[in-house]
């Protein structure tokens, strides 16, 4: 008769000549298990029909949820700019937030961010930096300006996530806003309040950075029937103001805090006869309307992804990235009056 006995690590081990933790470890991909001893593993639990036990996983993650996180590793923070540039970038919504997100998780699971800043280094050196040190996953942080490129960076060694879509190459596993729905659910509210002559005031830039996310929501909304729309590459108020008494709208999706300004100069009564939102407010935000893009929760989010990267040793460029995308939070504030319904 068969022996249908479960095959376990413990027995993999035996098998071998073999302690149970390197077994364990090998079958994990550890760096510090010798190539020849992984494949041996590898190969016998193939062999062997070994099938993890999903759980003896659950109740190792309970009891580990349950201890305080001990100190693994860094994990590099790498921010496109250079460190000049770092006062500036706290104007960006929600680009601090990132961080503190990214932080709090990290140390929650035993991890510890360090920033760097490509604008004052080479890549390429970068890369050997932080292969000395014993550096395995790295962030990519958004872009403020226009989408980068990071091509001398050698990405085999290291297990990397990137916030956004400003990194045109190479296409890493993300964590994002999901544009589109939130340019939708923003039409939405702003309907439900009983605004219908909706016009969309696009930054070029952004619109570009988010791959035409933007004018793809208008596109939809639109639905075939010509509704107000201005794409710039500079904000310009009298430009603005123009294109706005010209279309007539009742609301506006502003990407540009100043317009809400400029149409409140212009003696606009907002917003019983003209609602304002803006795309991507900061978090702090008490007055404008808007949606918030959960920064903070991508930031959590794109830790707890690349911590299991690591973990999974899954290292370098992946073959069909992963995207995980978050809704965002809308905010009525005083620039929208609350719906008819």
């Amino acid at each position: 008769m068969q022996d249908k006995r479960r095959v376990t690590l413990r027995s993999i081990a035996d098998q071998l000549g073999l302690h149970v933790t390197t077994v364990s470890k090998a079958l994990s991909n550890h760096p510090h298990i010798a190539a020849e001893t992984r494949k041996r593993v590898i190969r016998q639990a193939a062999d062997a029909g070994y099938v993890p036990d999903p759980m003896l996983h659950a109740l190792a993650a309970y009891r580990t949820a349950l201890r305080p996180a001990k100190f693994h590793s860094v994990l590099a923070w790498i921010h496109p700019h250079a460190a000049a540039e770092q006062q500036s970038l706290l104007r960006f919504p929600g680009y601090p937030d990132y961080l503190s997100g990214a932080e709090a998780r990290a140390t929650k699971l035993g991890y510890r961010i360090e920033q760097f800043w490509l604008g004052d280094i080479r890549s390429e050196r970068l890369a050997g930096i932080l292969r000395a040190r014993g550096i395995e996953g790295v962030v990519i942080a958004p872009c403020a300006q226009e989408r980068c490129e990071l091509r001398d960076f050698s990405w085999q060694p290291f297990s990397a996530v990137t916030i956004g879509y400003t990194l045109r190459w190479p296409q890493l596993n993300m964590v994002t806003n999901d544009h589109f729905r939130t340019f939708l659910e923003i039409v939405q509210r702003l309907k439900e309040a009983g605004y219908r002559r909706i016009g969309f005031y696009l930054d070029a830039c952004d619109n570009r950075r988010m791959e035409e996310r933007a004018r793809s929501a208008w596109l939809t909304f639109s639905g075939g029937v010509k509704l107000p729309l201005l794409v710039y590459e500079h904000a310009n108020r009298e430009e603005f103001l123009r294109w706005f008494k010209k279309n007539k709208c009742d609301a506006v999706i502003v990407g540009d805090r100043r317009a809400f300004q400029w149409l409140r100069e212009s003696g606009a009564k907002l917003p019983d006869q003209v609602g304002v939102a803006q795309y991507a407010l900061q978090s702090n935000e008490k007055v404008l309307a808007g949606t918030y893009h959960s920064c903070l929760q991508s930031g959590e989010a794109a830790v707890d992804l690349l911590v299991t990267m690591v973990q999974r040793r899954e290292r370098g460029i992946p073959k069909l990235p992963l995207r995980i995308m978050l809704d965002g939070r809308w905010s009525a504030n005083q620039t929208v009056v609350e719906p008819t319904h």
